[in-house]
């Protein structure tokens, strides 16, 4: 009798993780069906995204992501350093705010398939990413805030701090 009520325990933790999966996975289809791409679209995304790491020239690569429907609010004042991974499946969910500096090597990423999240990140005027930091989705960096080299930034970072890790923490408070 323990034996086939742990059993059934465990085959019902089995199919509520199986259910709470595939109410994720609907969250992330209904917001694909929600804003019905053309397939040109979807290939000029990711005909970028392949090019991407050989552009030379912030600016250049600056009016590729507004191409791909990034948000950029005002592109002389924004630098996007080479090799850095924009989300192209979901780009326009990401906000770039005037004034931020995002190293090289940075990932910035709207969804996660696997969980089936789809949430905007947001980078507040005059942040500072670091080199290699990833940045995951439903993110808001503050204006004025640094991120350090690596991190990765799984929580809101208020303005004016700096934040490091894995996953990260707020370092200290800016002047």
């Amino acid at each position: 009798n323990t034996t086939n009520l742990s059993r059934n325990n465990c085959c019902e933790k089995i199919n509520s993780r199986i259910f709470i999966f595939s109410q994720y996975i609907m969250l992330i289809n209904e917001y694909r069906e929600e804003r019905k791409l053309k397939a040109y679209r979807l290939i000029l995304r990711k005909l970028i995204s392949l090019i991407m790491p050989f552009v030379f020239g912030y600016r250049l690569r600056i009016r590729l992501y507004k191409i791909m429907v990034v948000n950029i609010n005002d592109d002389h004042e924004v630098y996007i350093g080479r090799e850095c991974f924009i989300d192209d499946e979901f780009p326009e969910l990401i906000t770039v705010k005037k004034g931020a500096c995002i190293s090289f090597r940075v990932t910035i990423v709207a969804h996660d398939s696997y969980k089936g999240i789809v949430k905007p990140v947001i980078i507040g005027e005059k942040a500072f990413i670091g080199t290699g930091s990833i940045i995951l989705p439903g993110v808001s960096i503050g204006e004025g805030s640094v991120v350090a080299a690596g991190s990765v930034v799984n929580r809101d970072v208020p303005p004016k701090t700096m934040a490091a890790g894995v996953p990260n923490k707020i370092i200290k408070t800016l002047p």
